[in-house]
């Protein structure tokens, strides 16, 4: 079975790839941008608490 399948992919050529799909690529595009937000919040919100305990310190 397939040897024909080779056989036939041969003669008819290989299976264009298929189309992307926009609306995985978008909701993807969307995680990553929500995740970006996350990460630069944790950021701040460490900037912070490291700046108020400086404050206590002296």
């Amino acid at each position: 079975m397939e040897e024909l399948k080779r056989r036939l992919e041969v003669l008819l050529g290989a299976k264009p790839e298929a189309p992307v799909d926009e609306s995985a690529k978008a909701g993807q595009e969307k995680v990553a941008r929500e995740q970006a937000k996350r990460e630069r919040i944790a950021a701040a919100g460490g900037q912070l608490l490291g700046s108020a305990s400086l404050s206590w310190a002296n």
